[in-house]
């Protein structure tokens, strides 16, 4: 018999509190959002949601992060709570 687990959805918003996952890989694409060199610095690190970009598919959201000042754009599989 299989068992699955039920994986915990990230309810991510405005003000919510994060850590930038230490595992990124530079140069790689997360859901369609590019991991820059630059933004691998920030791995391990906490932060705070600046700002959610609406997909308008209906897809991922993408969000902007207090620890860059809304420089680089971040998606859901960069982050954990």
């Amino acid at each position: 018999m299989i068992k699955f687990t039920r994986i915990k959805q990230l309810k991510l918003e405005i003000g919510s509190k994060i850590i930038i996952r230490n595992d990124l890989i530079a140069r790689c694409s997360y859901d369609g959002v590019y991991c820059n060199t630059r933004m691998i610095n920030y791995c391990g690190k906490k932060t705070i949601i600046k700002s959610i970009l609406k997909n308008t598919s209906g897809a991922h959201n993408n969000y902007r992060l207090d620890i860059d000042n809304g420089s680089w754009t971040w998606n859901k599989n960069m982050l954990k709570k």
